[in-house]
């Protein structure tokens, strides 16, 4: 608009201040063309109001807000599709207090993931810190608790429950609300609360923390591997990659780093080391799903974690054939190719052949725990198997770092875990001491 009266004010001007040039024919095409540019100047800005019948089409997605304004109140309450306050039981009287002080370990580690004696340990890490801070002013960030004002109506082991609750259950949070009797603000504010306190409390003890273990501890767990198979003597974990899948980002440069062309999806990924005992040991995550998992692994330092190890211990981890394309000391890398064709001829085998092949063979069958573990630590936490939202506020980093710890709290403290149950010979004779009728019966 400023240009067309610039515009308008230059063709009003007289013209005694200007210049005239000597040919006259130049000066008539100027003149023509400085008209020809106003005109179109004027019609661009007069023609859209003479538009009859055309109407730009309304985009629901993009006019949402003011959509739902316009609605009559009772319409917008009905579409908010949320759960008012009045319609929930009383925090006092809700499922999950009956639930909790009913003291069946059997319903709180199927809703929890852990027994009553787990839980009330948790809880005792848990509550100093949650009585100390306040979710209210930033849920991203711990705010310490103001004294004033109104009481909490929920206590610290109602937001622990809900944590380790929706760690176990996957799609909307409209149940949890319903279960914990909280509005689905303060479920997702306690959410984010109790996600960062947990982690840290459980990010620096030893029954949860992801660290590599003593030099005692290794020579234990290699002796744990070596009892199931003779000819690994060394070996004291392994490890392998997982896809968790997530949300396409809008933008295409974006979804582009998270889009795996073999699964043809986008994902994040991590590397995670499983020890006998069920524990993760050495993991990095939260990885977009373009990178390799060899390249994962040199990006997050596990090969310098892993011969770290070798050099003090001489312990030798496995993984599959996916990863150190080059050959390495500390790494037994698991056949890909025994089970492809018919099985090789072993009487035309050197000695130190038919080792190397019995040695792979033994390392296939032990990277096998690797996969116990993924669907361990899967099957333990459903909520994983749900898409990752997309977002940039690190919170997929938080959930995420959560879960592994709260695996590793559950294999130390609850012990239901194919792992440990596997390689650890001395559960195995607490269950013979408490089925002694079934220690002689013959082998079908």
């Amino acid at each position: 608009m400023k240009r067309i009266l610039r515009a308008s004010r230059i063709a009003e001007e007289p013209e005694d201040h200007m210049i005239i040039p000597e040919d006259d024919h130049d000066t008539d095409d100027s003149d023509n063309h400085r008209n020809l540019m106003f005109f179109m100047l004027i019609m661009c800005s007069i023609l859209p109001q003479f538009r009859v019948g055309v109407e730009d089409p309304f985009i629901f997605s993009r006019n949402r807000h003011m959509f739902h304004q316009a609605l009559p109140a009772h319409q917008r309450r009905i579409q908010e599709r949320r759960i008012p306050r009045g319609a929930l039981n009383d925090p006092t009287q809700s499922g999950w207090r009956r639930l909790y002080k009913s003291g069946s370990d059997q319903a709180l580690i199927t809703y929890t993931g852990f027994d009553h004696a787990s839980f009330n340990f948790l809880l005792g890490l848990f509550s100093p810190l949650c009585n100390q801070y306040s979710p209210h002013v930033n849920m991203r960030k711990l705010t310490p608790l103001q004294r004033r004002g109104r009481p909490r109506m929920h206590t610290a082991s109602d937001i622990l429950g809900l944590n380790l609750a929706w760690s176990r259950t996957k799609g909307s949070i409209q149940s949890l609300s319903i279960i914990f009797g909280m509005t689905a603000t303060n479920v997702h504010r306690y959410l984010y609360f109790g996600r960062r306190i947990l982690i840290m409390v459980l990010q620096s003890h030893p029954d949860a923390a992801i660290r590599i273990p003593s030099a005692e501890k290794i020579e234990e767990y290699k002796q744990a591997v070596n009892n199931k198979h003779n000819l690994l003597t060394d070996v004291w974990c392994c490890f392998d990659g997982l896809k968790l899948g997530t949300q396409a980002p809008t933008n295409a440069g974006l979804q582009r780093i998270f889009y795996n062309a073999w699964k043809a999806d986008t994902f994040v990924k991590g590397v995670f080391a499983f020890v006998p005992d069920g524990k993760i040991v050495i993991a990095y995550f939260n990885v977009p799903g373009s990178v390799h998992d060899s390249q994962l692994a040199y990006l997050g330092n596990i090969y310098g974690k892993l011969k770290s190890v070798y050099d003090q211990c001489g312990g030798i981890a496995v993984g599959d054939s996916a990863f150190a394309a080059c050959e390495r000391d500390y790494i037994i890398k698991s056949s890909a190719n025994n089970k492809d064709g018919p099985p090789p001829n072993l009487n035309f085998m050197s000695e130190e052949e038919l080792h190397d092949y019995l040695v792979n063979n033994q390392a296939t069958s032990l990277r096998q725990t690797s996969e116990w573990g993924m669907r361990g630590l899967q099957s333990s936490f459903p909520r994983l198997n749900d898409r990752i939202h997309y977002e940039q506020y690190s919170e997929r980093k938080y959930i995420m770092k959560l879960f592994l710890l709260l695996y590793n709290l559950r294999a130390s403290r609850v012990g239901i875990n194919q792992i440990t149950n596997t390689y650890m010979p001395h559960l195995n004779q607490e269950a013979d001491n408490l089925f002694p009728q079934f220690n002689d019966a013959p082998n079908d």
